[in-house]
């Protein structure tokens, strides 16, 4: 992995999960590299993240103004040497409270919910 791909996926964790727990974090990098991982997403991070409709802090700009935190840097590191938060099959995720687009939660498994995130297979 690229130092650009690092940031850009430091960047991702950190504005979708800045007030979220440590595990949090590392759940939300760890949908990004089981996307990286399926045939069914992407081939690099990079367009994992700018996958058209995937992300918000990618289509509200969010991503480009963060600056990744010591506890994001620290988890998207744990995510990176095999740290689980969620399993590998779990490829999405959303705040119930916040989500303007309820598909996933309506047409996806629930998985695990950590903080005010919940997780889809």
């Amino acid at each position: 992995m690229s130092a650009e791909e690092l940031l850009l996926l430091q960047k991702i964790v950190m504005a979708e999960a800045e007030g979220e727990p440590y595990e949090g974090k590392v759940a939300v990098a760890n949908v990004v590299l089981n996307r990286l991982r399926s045939a069914n997403f992407p081939d690099t991070i990079k367009d994992v993240i700018y996958q058209k409709h995937q992300f918000s802090p990618v289509a509200n700009g969010r991503i480009r103004r963060v600056q990744p935190s010591k506890e994001t840097i620290r988890a998207v590191n744990a995510a990176l040497h095999g740290h689980k938060a969620v399993k590998d099959d779990t490829y999405f995720f959303l705040s119930l409270t916040l989500a303007q687009d309820l598909t996933v939660h309506h047409s996806r498994t629930f998985a695990k919910k950590i903080g005010n995130h919940s997780f889809y297979k």
